[in-house]
């Protein structure tokens, strides 16, 4: 009983530090723990350092001994991996501030038996604000807008007072990684509440590919896809459609009915309007795409999420000029083989007066839209950390 009582304390320890640095905590670990320990110190580390011994030595039976040392350690992996795969291995927590972690932390230094407290059990109280998500919603008429660091994709979180929506969630690779469940979800279940909205700009997997994941977790969803996408119980992207949360409005501004050809061009496109501005999200429309759009007189927006990841097949000066956006927000992967954001984009737009921001150097993008104005800061500037790269 000491050693479970050791790993729980150990655990729920550590869950300030771990939440702070990771946004999860294990469930699985203090059992997962009591078997890891004693095999790894017992077991697989003797075994490893008696092959290693044995092999740089060239003793008889070295192979051997290599093998079954190597067979151990896949027998640990297996173990783990099994145990990191229960639906309720882990729980995603909310981004402590560094007040709630060091109260935290203060909590449980004056809860550990070492002090004969009275009342000393209650300290672990202080806890509750790591695990509870306490997220500041937008005032009505306010928009809270985060661009996911997705890689190459889109991912986009538009939230008001009550409401939330997702535009994209991300691709999904064959290796596992799947962004829609590793990325989206996560940062979902930190700020807490549900989802109201998905849309699915096109079929491309670096939009889609992370949907289902996302459907997964959130069945109830409302779905609206462009009309490429096939394999989701969806209505489909109309321009005309429009709906009102909390005093801010949101409409569809393509593809019109019967819109061809289907694929980038055919891409969904969202415009939000709040109180202190607008957020116009272009999926990958091309030039064609973005022809119908410039003629739209509602194509206007402060924000423009840049159409294909700053590909020179969008962004058209017809486009740039009918937006005319403060802020041009680009998703794309750091250091990307296609150089995405193209240069002569990123200029076109700064030629227009527009601010360039990209997640490949900024990470995540954040944008509020309330009766103030528009605030946008990347994910790296509001965490600033000593290892992050000038």
């Amino acid at each position: 009983m000491s050693l479970v009582a050791l790993q729980l304390t150990m655990s729920f320890g550590l869950v300030p530090i771990v939440a702070a640095s990771f946004g999860e905590m294990s469930i699985v670990s203090p059992i997962v723990n009591l078997v890891a320990i004693p095999y790894f110190s017992f077991v697989l580390v003797p075994a490893t350092l008696t092959a290693l011994a044995a092999t740089a030595l060239a003793l008889p039976g070295a192979d051997w001994v290599a093998a079954l040392a190597a067979g151990l350690a896949r027998f640990a992996w297996t173990l783990i991996d099994t145990a990191a795969a229960v639906p309720w291995a882990a729980i995603t927590l909310p981004r402590s501030s560094e007040i709630v972690t060091v109260l935290a932390l203060v909590g449980i230094v004056l809860g550990l038996p070492a002090h004969p407290l009275p009342g000393r059990l209650l300290a672990w109280c202080a806890l509750l604000p790591v695990v509870v998500p306490v997220t500041e919603r937008p005032a009505p008429g306010s928009a809270y807008v985060i661009v996911l660091d997705v890689g190459h994709g889109l991912a986009v979180i538009v939230e008001t007072a009550t409401k939330r929506l997702l535009y994209d969630a991300g691709p999904s690779f064959a290796s596992g990684f799947d962004t829609g469940a590793d990325v989206v979800l996560p940062v979902l279940a930190a700020r807490g509440g549900g989802l109201d909205v998905l849309i699915v700009s096109h079929a491309d997997n670096d939009h889609s590919g992370g949907a289902r994941a996302v459907l997964d977790a959130y069945p109830d969803t409302y779905v609206i896809a462009g009309p490429d996408v096939e394999g989701l119980s969806a209505t489909t992207c109309v321009a005309g459609t429009s709906w009102r949360w909390d005093d801010v409005d949101f409409d569809l501004l393509h593809p019109a009915l019967g819109f061809r050809p289907l694929g980038n061009d055919s891409s969904c496109v969202l415009k939000v309007t709040a109180a202190g501005g607008s957020l116009l999200v272009l999926g990958d429309v091309e030039q064609r795409g973005e022809r119908a759009i410039a003629a739209d007189p509602r194509a206007s927006a402060d924000v423009v999420v840049v159409a294909h990841h700053g590909s020179a097949t969008s962004s058209t000066p017809a486009l740039v000029a009918a937006t005319g956006a403060r802020f041009a927000v680009v998703s794309a992967a750091h250091a990307n083989r296609w150089g995405f954001p193209r240069p002569e984009v990123v200029a076109r737009w700064e030629a227009a007066g527009a601010q360039v921001l990209s997640t490949a150097e900024a990470g995540a993008l954040h944008v509020e839209i309330g009766e103030d104005g528009i605030r946008l800061v990347g994910e790296r500037e509001r965490r600033r950390r000593y290892w992050h790269a000038e």
